[in-house]
């Protein structure tokens, strides 16, 4: 599930990683995506 463009995880204590990821991001004006279809997961990101 994505909320905000960035996926939540159900799990406890998960998530942390693609939080940090866009925080990172957007801290050097870069962008970033998140994707999940049929059980896989794409990030990508450009600094």
């Amino acid at each position: 599930m994505l909320v905000d463009k960035i996926p939540i995880s159900i799990l406890e204590n998960h998530g942390y990683g693609t939080k940090s990821i866009a925080a990172i991001a957007e801290k050097y004006s870069g962008v970033y995506s998140f994707t999940a279809e049929n059980r896989i997961f794409r990030t990508r990101i450009i600094l």
